[in-house]
């Protein structure tokens, strides 16, 4: 598996804490313990179904026990090539350390906006509006550092890890 797709993987982990845990932030500077399996799989949507249940898909889909142990796969996969839950959380607080207006704007705009339960579609623009005025950034640039932050710690996770070996 080359570089980029090792970066997406994590990322795509790391996104899925940020959009779905009720407590992502404290998750990703291991502050509190990283989502066992079952809490993974509510995150990924795919949790439920009785055993034997079919799941849509092609070929007449799998069943919901095959869904859950690929995402499972998948998730456990990525969590390892970025060294463990231990290397994304080493990252992350690197981040938090040296990046601390960046990880301020992410963090605000996760609490307030991914977290939150967004109750209208004008809240994440006002919102970051407010975390842009308090940063003295646009609003483009809170929005623009949200959405590139699960590649870059990604990449400084996987850097480190690399590093390591």
């Amino acid at each position: 598996m080359g570089l980029v797709d090792l970066v997406r993987k994590v990322a795509r982990v790391i996104e899925t804490v940020l959009r779905r845990h009720p407590r992502a932030i404290p998750v990703l500077v291991g502050e509190v313990p990283p989502p066992d399996d079952e809490e993974v799989l509510d995150m990924l949507g795919v949790l439920g179904g009785e055993p034997g249940t079919r799941v849509s898909g092609g070929n007449g889909g799998m069943c919901a026990t095959e869904a859950a142990a690929l995402a499972l796969a998948a998730w456990h996969e990525a969590v390892e090539a970025a060294g463990g839950w231990a290397g994304i959380v080493r990252a992350a607080r690197e981040m938090r350390e040296y990046c601390p207006n960046e990880w301020g704007m992410v963090t605000a705009y996760v609490r307030r906006v991914d977290c939150a339960g967004v109750r209208s579609r004008t809240e994440p623009v006002r919102t970051a509006d407010r975390i842009a005025e308090r940063f003295s950034v646009s609003p483009r640039t809170v929005e623009l550092r949200r959405r590139v932050f699960p590649e870059r710690l990604a990449r400084l996770t996987l850097s480190e890890t690399r590093t390591e070996k």
